[in-house]
């Protein structure tokens, strides 16, 4: 079962940051997951559209310059980074997840990281895409470079977000906790989907994901579901 740290390792440092990727990283994450917005043509790492939960702004992110949000405290000192810091901190040493967060940003996704595969072939498989946005993800995949996965999100109907993985050509199906159920495994291996599941902290809700036979988990807290699985035989 694969281990996602989510917005790095949100848990126990500010999320989407390059300190909390590091964080994700050195637990052992096999693959670490971020949010993806665009302002004055740059791709920035953020999940929400207001400021106030995840930095010292207020606001919209979409009220201020690029410079303007780089100026902000993002927590312990951290900046909001730009995608193509990410890609270069990480290195395909683990997979990235990006979620698309906003409509219109599909050609520029593409655009940033059409280069980084052809330099780094490492990262060929080790990129997936999602969104709970179907527009913006039906046009990444009609963009998309080659050795660039797709996942189709779900919070609510995963047989509708499961068609739209199987007609985007995607690998993977990512769904809420709440969503979880053998039957949904079920369905999503007979159609050759990944089923990953968000977002998933606690040890009971860990195993329960191992026992139904997942393939990934989504996690604030890489660390502790990677010393869970150690102690679990493979599945």
């Amino acid at each position: 079962m694969l281990i996602i740290g989510h917005r790095g390792a949100a848990g126990t440092h500010p999320e989407n940051t390059l300190g909390s990727i590091d964080a994700a990283i050195a637990a052992g994450a096999d693959w670490v997951e971020i949010d993806v917005r665009s302002v004055d043509s740059g791709l920035i790492v953020l999940h929400d559209e207001q400021l106030e939960r995840t930095t010292n702004g207020n606001g919209s992110v979409y009220d201020l310059t690029l410079a303007e949000l780089r100026q902000l405290d993002a927590g312990d000192g951290e900046r909001i980074p730009l995608l193509p810091e990410v890609l270069d901190r990480i290195g395909a040493r683990c997979g990235l997840n990006i979620e698309i967060k906003q409509a219109d940003i599909a050609p520029a996704l593409a655009a940033v990281l059409q280069p980084v595969l052809r330099a780094r072939p490492a990262w060929r498989g080790r990129i997936m895409v999602s969104s709970f946005l179907e527009g913006p993800l039906r046009e990444f995949a009609r963009l998309k470079p080659d050795g660039v996965e797709l996942a189709a999100l779900s919070d609510h109907n995963s047989v509708e977000a499961q068609a739209l993985a199987l007609a985007i050509g995607a690998t993977a199906l990512n769904v809420s906790l709440a969503e979880l159920s053998g039957h949904v495994v079920a369905t999503a291996h007979r159609s050759g989907l990944r089923l990953l599941v968000y977002t998933v902290n606690e040890t009971h809700d860990i195993e329960r994901c191992h026992r139904l036979g997942v393939d990934g988990i989504f996690t604030d807290f890489p660390a502790r579901a990677i010393a869970f699985l150690r102690e679990q035989p493979r599945i």
